[in-house]
């Protein structure tokens, strides 16, 4: 069914995929992977503990590994589209703050228009499985 013209999660699948990769691997791996350095000269980790940020990291992974599960089953189930918005959700609504309150001016061009990608992915996979949720209990 994932793979046949008629698929009513075509477009779900699509996006899970994406922001599986965009924000589970890329953002995840990025935030678990490097030195404590590198997060520093990116202005991601100013100091303390590094802990939380590898934290976020690995809970972004796991979000991205469930994602591209629940992407290849015959019928998403609603509790990983419920998972997917409410995680995205407060990803975005983490970002937007952070940028409202200027703590992202610490990251270069290139971080900057990555978060702005993120934001957009997040954004865009918080909202869309609330369709195909509202579809599964009020009929098409």
């Amino acid at each position: 069914m994932a793979y046949s013209l008629n698929d009513a999660y075509h477009y779900l699948r699509l996006v899970m995929r994406v922001d599986a990769v965009v924000v589970g691997f890329g953002l995840g791996l990025l935030l678990l992977i490097p030195p404590r350095a590198a997060l520093t000269h990116w202005g991601v980790y100013v100091s303390g503990p590094g802990w939380p940020v590898r934290l976020v990291g690995g809970l972004l992974l796991t979000l991205g590994v469930m994602l591209i599960l629940s992407a290849s089953e015959r019928v998403v189930p609603v509790s990983a589209m419920f998972a997917m918005a409410l995680g995205n959700g407060f990803v975005a609504i983490v970002l937007l703050v952070a940028y409202l309150q200027q703590e992202l001016a610490l990251l270069g061009v290139v971080g900057q228009l990555g978060l702005i990608v993120v934001f957009a992915v997040c954004l865009v996979a918080a909202i869309f499985p609330l369709i195909h949720i509202r579809q599964e209990y009020h009929g098409p």
